[in-house]
């Protein structure tokens, strides 16, 4: 839909103006979209796309497909309620949608090679629990957490219950840190 409309703007207009739209028209033909469980592949990997209905518009969690290994980027996927602010019902409703989501990931896959999750402080009191209820129900080799800001000092709080699980936890706070697993 972007791409016919630079297009049509790209013909309507000339010179300057038609430079204008030349990057914007490369740019919307060349994008590639996705939908919800519709798996894209490209060579040997596979991406699969999962809604995450609790959190900012348009936001997904990514299962990936490589050399064996199922990879996992939770994006905004987690048991976010804030119980030190919140109502007992505002929390068991954030608790219900984010376990609803968990067991759509379950039906999928029992078993993750890597899994990147966020583990925020900023929740509060509870704010390992999304982390702690997914390495309950999926087998994780590697969790390396995210959405930790400035706040890594914290989240390795979250270590000694990763590997009591089974999983290797790895914090990496550096900009430009990396890891090989």
């Amino acid at each position: 839909m972007a791409c016919l409309k630079y297009r049509q703007l790209y013909r309507l207009t000339n010179g300057m103006e038609q430079q204008k739209y030349r990057h914007a028209l490369d740019t919307a033909c060349g994008m590639h979209t996705f939908h919800e469980r519709e798996t894209l592949s490209f060579g040997d990997i596979s991406v699969t796309p999962y809604f995450v209905s609790h959190s900012a518009y348009d936001a997904y969690m990514f299962l990936i497909e490589a050399e064996g290994k199922q990879l996992f980027h939770a994006g905004d996927l987690n048991n976010w309620h804030w119980k030190d602010e919140s109502t007992p019902q505002e929390v068991a409703k954030a608790e219900g949608d984010y376990l609803h989501e968990l067991t759509t990931l379950t039906q999928t896959t029992q078993h993750l090679h890597l899994a990147m999750f966020p583990v925020d402080p900023r929740i509060g009191t509870d704010f390992m629990r999304g982390a702690e209820q997914f390495v309950d129900r999926i087998k994780t080799d590697v969790l390396v957490p995210m959405h930790f800001w400035e706040r890594p000092a914290e989240v390795v709080a979250f270590g000694p219950y990763a590997e009591s699980k089974g999983c290797r936890y790895i914090l990496l706070s550096v900009p430009g840190e990396g890891t090989d697993f």
